[in-house]
């Protein structure tokens, strides 16, 4: 009696960094191209980020940001940004901070304004950052980090 298998993969917690390489090869990458920080397309995203806005890792696509920041006609900040629909499944979470220095960070909860189905597993949402704290201010920047988590 014997047992064949197919395809083991072991992986490591957290999952997403594997999830991410996964991603790369299966765009066609090899490796080293395929590992999480490389870029071998130069459009300024690693394949991690690929993988988190539903990227070509293989193909240029800069047009296609992870995060865009905006003022609107109302004097809020306003900011899109690609999320995978099962990104809590994948040990992905995500989590904002603004600053209007550059310097000083505070962490906030965004508020969801709508959401658009997008590539397959992905939608883009676009959120405001809480008034209070930014009226008034001409600039303001947007971190958004996404960190994979052991599940």
């Amino acid at each position: 009696m014997y047992a064949e298998v197919d395809n083991l993969a072991i992986r490591k917690l957290p999952l997403a960094p594997g999830l991410a390489s996964e991603y790369a090869l299966s765009a066609g990458l090899t490796v080293p191209d395929s590992a999480i920080g490389a870029d071998p397309d130069g459009d300024g995203d690693n394949n991690f980020e690929e993988w988190l806005k539903g990227g070509n890792p293989a193909a240029d696509d800069r047009s296609r940001r992870l995060l865009a920041v905006s003022p609107s006609a109302a004097g809020e900040f306003r900011f899109g940004y690609y999320r995978m629909v099962e990104a809590g499944a994948a040990g992905v979470v995500y989590d904002f901070q603004y600053s209007t220095s550059l310097t000083n960070w505070t962490a906030f909860i965004a508020e969801e304004l709508s959401s658009q189905p997008d590539a397959p597993g992905y939608e883009r949402v676009e959120c405001r950052v809480p008034v209070v704290p930014t009226a008034g201010q001409p600039v303001l920047f947007v971190l958004l980090e996404a960190r994979g988590q052991a599940l």
